[in-house]
């Protein structure tokens, strides 16, 4: 894994970043349980996403929100397929979790289909129902729409890390 950790790149998003974004969101928004987002809402989030280069090639990105009660959301976090299984998405959580201590949070929240990863960075699982302003704010625009949590239909699990 070192070997792989050694050619990647993870820093601040940028304009020309927005397309590529985009792009891997939309291709997987469907299939992976990822809220689709505008390139007008891709902009206006711009800095507080984070992409990740492999090789100079664009691989994922994540991004975060902030709540007014010094909480976060890590979402959008994807990771293109061909680069996956190599700790790039764990690279990725990594650095968004230090950018968002950084910034004085005192606690993040996700939602995914794929916990162990969230697990391996001190997540612990939470009871969906508990992120009212999650639910408010993208469950109910989920292109599943059956994804509101509660219902058996949702296939994310919801994670809680405090500091």
């Amino acid at each position: 894994m070192k070997n792989i950790i050694s050619r990647i790149t993870i820093r601040q998003a940028v304009a020309g970043d927005i397309v590529k974004i985009g792009n891997l969101i939309k291709k997987y928004s469907n299939k992976e349980a990822l809220l689709p987002r505008s390139r007008e809402e891709l902009e206006l989030m711009a800095p507080n996403f984070l992409t990740v280069y492999y090789c100079g090639q664009f691989a994922g990105c994540v991004g975060f929100k902030v709540y007014d009660d010094f909480q976060a959301e890590i979402l959008s976090w994807v990771v293109d397929k061909q680069y996956r299984n190599h700790g790039i998405g764990s690279a990725l959580i990594t650095s968004v979790m230090e950018t968002i201590e950084d910034k004085g949070i005192k606690s993040a929240i996700a939602l995914t289909v794929y916990p162990g990863t969230f697990e391996k960075h001190g997540f612990k699982e939470v009871s969906k129902d508990s992120l009212t302003k999650k639910i408010l704010a993208d469950c109910i625009r989920c292109p599943r729409n059956k994804a509101v949590p509660g219902l058996v239909d949702c296939p994310e699990h919801a994670y809680l890390k405090g500091w």
